[in-house]
């Protein structure tokens, strides 16, 4: 129960926190290197233990597999996002647009849409920076 609550909590804090971090350390966009989202959880000193949740979240499956296979990690993308996908958005597969809206709902973000496209949402911090 312990090891579920702190995962949870983690996370939670990577859809929370993470975004707005993000932005400030590189940036306003909807998706990360690998590398970019690990050095802002290790900058902010967010839960570490489960930051390969964090990488599925925030980059492309291309990305994912390569930071796996040249760090020797065996983590598989589509399970961890399916079980993102059951945790934060009732089952359904979801886009980077999709974790955008979950995080603005909890950390005060509001959108931004630079380009006029309704599909192409960024988060930004209240003061439209």
């Amino acid at each position: 129960m312990l090891f579920k609550l702190s995962k949870k909590k983690a996370i939670n804090s990577y859809l929370t926190s993470l975004p707005k971090l993000m932005t400030k350390d590189y940036g306003k966009s909807l998706e990360y290197s690998p590398m970019q989202v690990i050095k802002s959880i290790e900058r902010y000193k967010l839960n570490a233990k489960y930051q390969i949740y964090a990488v599925a979240l925030y980059t492309e499956q291309e990305d994912f597999i390569q930071y796996c296979e040249s760090n020797q990690l065996t983590f598989d993308y589509k399970l961890i996002r399916d079980e993102l996908s059951r945790m934060y958005f009732d089952g359904f597969d979801f886009s980077s647009t999709d974790v955008a809206k979950y995080s603005v709902s909890f950390s005060g973000f509001k959108y931004v849409d630079p380009s006029g496209d309704e599909g192409d949402l960024m988060c930004v911090d209240g003061d439209g920076d």
